[in-house]
């Protein structure tokens, strides 16, 4: 690899009147005459920020040596043999060695901005994609290729990093795609983000590099291959509340192979049930490395094709991590393989109230209605002023299926909450058809409270905390709208 570094130097200029001025000039310095030994270039699946880092020689006693400066902050350059940019990132880390007269250089690429830097915003109705250029934006990142997805998605992002951000939208468009797929035997779609020069791009993991091929007979010096079952789980013993028994699953082919090791699972009503039993289950632990010559293309997050018949491993893998090292002119890299498909995802942020406020669906209106306000008054929706949906819905999670229903499908408008009650169950205004537990819904489909009776309502009051929005009660006439129907929420 050739390393470059930007510097600027400051000349003394005779001007046409005669004068002097200084004038800058921006010089790209070959840093290959500094270099001194070996020269690393790394990333993994687990860290997405490539990280480079060499030593030069600086030793300011010796006046026949250059006495090169590079400072914090400042940008270097990697190119291949044929001149192709293969790294961009600045120096984060310097090292000065006095008896090796030597100073030591880290750098990270850009991908280290999106990882230390965070931010808080409300993305709604927005691609994947389309978070991705939001967040480069406030980041200063340059945007290259995205993966597109074309799934819209809603979340409240609260001081998480860039690429935390990221990876939640496409880990949540992949969930989408996945879940869309006509035939389950095909491979699941995932992304994985990487620098290309300056500019992010979202790839899919695991992208088969073309044309190149690790192989005992041609480019492979060493190979190790290790397998273990000692945190093997293939049985899931499933249990009530109360630690009663109500079922097993289990994996009757690692079983018969393998023995069987089983753990329990504790139902919890505010899980995914057969998600969280899913990801109990643990199979063999394999684990491959490879010492191969160097080929600037591999990388982590593709997949490479391997031919290796003394240690089995032969066949399609995920390159885990890579290490390239450039040495005396030689280009070598270790690779840790992985035998699955595995994206790092980043799960959706979750109310912290929402799983422990939500109720049954079962309960008598009254006795639901109370406790339901019980455990949301005075709290602010994710929408803030303009939750009156997502309070109601919670609030009535607690006697009613159908908004208990709503809640779990993420109805956030009115002219959803109201279509999707159907016409036999909305009614136009009228008191005298007010029961307690039913929903009152103001103008045109603008906002939405339950009747709690004698004329009062519980539900988003967009007033409170200083406009902010927060539930609470009052008239059902003192909301400055104008009620025009009803939706019988009292018997849904």
């Amino acid at each position: 690899m050739i390393l470059k570094h930007y510097t600027t130097k400051t000349e003394t200029v005779k001007n046409q009147d005669g004068t002097m001025s200084q004038k800058e000039t921006t010089v790209l310095t070959d840093l290959s005459p500094l270099v001194k030994g070996r020269i690393t270039w790394e990333g993994s699946r687990l860290q997405v920020a490539r990280r480079l880092e060499f030593s030069y020689a600086f030793e300011p006693r010796d006046p026949n040596l250059q006495q090169y400066v590079i400072n914090l902050g400042e940008t270097i350059y990697g190119y291949d043999e044929d001149g192709n940019k293969v790294f961009e990132g600045n120096v984060y880390r310097l090292e000065r060695n006095t008896q090796q007269s030597e100073i030591q250089v880290v750098c990270y690429d850009h991908l280290f901005v999106l990882c230390r830097s965070k931010m808080t915003h409300k993305f709604t109705d927005m691609t994947a994609e389309d978070i991705t250029k939001a967040v480069c934006a406030e980041m200063g990142v340059i945007v290259g290729t995205l993966a597109e997805t074309g799934k819209k998605i809603s979340f409240i992002a609260q001081e998480k990093t860039g690429y935390q951000i990221i990876m939640i939208a496409y880990t949540e468009a992949a969930k989408q795609i996945n879940a869309a797929k006509t035939n389950a035997s095909d491979p699941d779609i995932l992304f994985h983000p990487i620098m290309a020069g300056a500019a992010l791009n979202i790839i899919k993991k695991g992208t088969l590099i073309e044309g190149w091929q690790a192989s005992q007979f041609t480019n492979t010096e060493n190979s190790q291959f290790k397998e273990s079952i000692e945190s093997l789980i293939d049985r899931v013993m499933i249990t009530d509340e109360q630690g009663n028994v109500t079922g097993y699953q289990s994996n009757d082919e690692w079983i018969q192979k393998y023995s069987m090791f089983q753990d329990v699972y504790k139902t919890n009503p505010n899980e995914n049930a057969q998600e969280q039993i899913k990801a109990m289950f643990h199979g063999p632990d394999c684990a491959g490395v490879l010492d191969v010559l160097g080929d600037y293309r591999v990388k982590s997050s593709y997949s490479i094709p391997i031919t290796d018949i003394i240690t089995q491993l032969t066949g399609k893998f995920w390159v885990k991590s890579d290490t390239h090292t450039f040495e005396n002119g030689i280009h070598e890299m270790r690779l840790e393989i992985e035998f699955e498909n595995i994206m790092n995802k980043e799960e959706m942020p979750k109310d912290p109230q929402a799983s422990k406020k939500i109720g049954s669906g079962n309960m008598d209106v009254g006795r639901g209605l109370q406790q339901g306000f019980n455990a949301w008054d005075g709290a602010t929706m994710p929408d803030g002023r303009n939750g009156c949906v997502e309070a109601a819905t919670r609030i009535g999670s607690y006697y009613s299926p159908y908004l208990k229903s709503q809640y779990e499908a993420g109805t956030a408008s009115v002219s959803n909450l109201v279509a999707n009650a159907g016409r036999a169950n909305v009614v136009p205004f009228d008191e005298s058809r007010l029961a307690v537990g039913d929903c009152v819904v103001y103008g045109d489909n603008d906002h939405v409270v339950i009747y709690a009776g004698n004329g009062m309502y519980v539900g988003n009051n967009s007033s409170a905390n200083g406009g902010t929005g927060a539930v609470g009660q009052g008239g059902i006439y003192n909301i400055g709208q104008t009620p025009t129907k009803i939706i019988k929420t009292s018997q849904m």
